[in-house]
């Protein structure tokens, strides 16, 4: 029987926990901001984070939930509930 390739695991794996199992509360913070359609500059100035500081965040959160982009931030929140 052949084997699930790394990405179809990493898949299985992100679904089985909840992402706020996955992220810290500021990351939380930060992905609500990102899929409620605020720009980082703004979110960096409502958590008082510096510039480097809010892409770092966002950076995190991409790795941890293993995505590439803004717009996967956005539709996960809005499958699942997060913002309407």
């Amino acid at each position: 029987m052949k084997s699930a390739s790394p990405k179809t695991m990493r898949c299985l794996l992100r679904d089985r926990h909840t992402i706020q199992e996955k992220l810290t509360k500021k990351e939380m913070q930060v992905f609500k901001l990102i899929a409620m359609g605020y720009r980082m500059r703004d979110i960096e100035n409502m958590l008082g984070i510096s510039r480097s500081g809010g892409s770092q965040w966002r950076m995190r959160i991409l790795q941890k939930m293993d995505w590439t982009a803004n717009h996967e931030i956005v539709a996960y929140a809005w499958r699942n509930g997060i913002v309407k």
